[in-house]
């Protein structure tokens, strides 16, 4: 009798062991689910932060170049007004102040249009046009429109800007039509070529005189007139930031 207590006491140690071994299994198990989310998580939370850290490293080294340039940029400008003061003290021109600061386009107006933009410009007037540079080239006009800066791009069929036409200085209107960008009002008995250079005249005090446009890539004749299609030219962007032109 004593060896079958002691066998039926053999048996339920054994079975009370296997179950408690998968209760230890299982605790073990949990905790290490627990670490190893928890260093997933500190993982994926320590790439992000040093993502985060080279992308701002990054954006520094950007801004620094952009500084350089805009550095350079200041000193040809500097430069460009004191021979535009040289000039107009020379042959007794009418001086024209303007100064030059800067904006970022923020957004498009709406979806589905890539020629109007909201930007960013504190020092807006009303009943005011600016003209917008980028890169050297003249890419649009801004205005307040409901306390805000609201441009247009050169390809939008209400941006007009006046501008003359190769070395004979042929006047015109630049405006955009269906995401292209013509030379109206061309005098007819005037010779125009292909590939003369387009720039602003300055005639309609929105842009300085000679901020270039494009070129002339196709000459169409109509009553009266003819009119130009320009190649070469540039546009406006959203997150760019662009010169704003604007006379005194």
């Amino acid at each position: 009798m004593s060896k079958l207590k002691l066998l039926l006491l053999i048996c339920v140690l054994l079975i009370s062991s296997y179950h408690f071994s998968i209760d230890v299994r299982n605790a073990v198990l949990g905790v290490n689910d627990f670490i190893i989310n928890k260093t997933y998580d500190a993982y994926t939370n320590i790439t992000n932060s040093v993502k985060k850290y080279f992308n701002q490293v990054e954006q520094i080294q950007d801004l620094r170049i952009e500084n350089e340039i805009l550095k350079k940029y200041e000193i040809l400008y500097n430069n460009l007004l004191i021979d535009y003061d040289e000039l107009s003290k020379a042959h007794h021109l009418n001086k024209y102040n303007f100064n030059l600061s800067m904006a970022r386009v923020l957004t498009y107006e709406k979806m589905g249009d890539l020629n109007k933009f909201w930007l960013s410009y504190s020092n807006l007037k009303p009943n005011k046009i600016y003209g917008l540079v980028y890169d050297n080239n003249a890419v649009g006009i801004m205005y307040e429109n409901d306390n805000r800066a609201y441009a247009l791009s050169i390809y939008d069929e209400k941006s007009a800007i006046s501008v003359r036409i190769g070395s004979k200085n042929i006047p015109a209107i630049v405006q955009g039509a269906k995401n292209a960008v013509y030379a109206n009002f061309i005098i007819d008995y005037e010779k125009v070529n292909i590939g003369d250079e387009v720039y602003t005249s300055g005639k309609d005090l929105i842009f300085i005189d000679g901020i270039y446009i494009g070129k002339i890539a196709k000459i169409i004749d109509e009553a009266g007139y003819k009119r130009a299609l320009l190649s070469d030219t540039k546009t406006l962007y959203p997150y760019k930031y662009v010169y704003v032109v604007s006379n005194e």
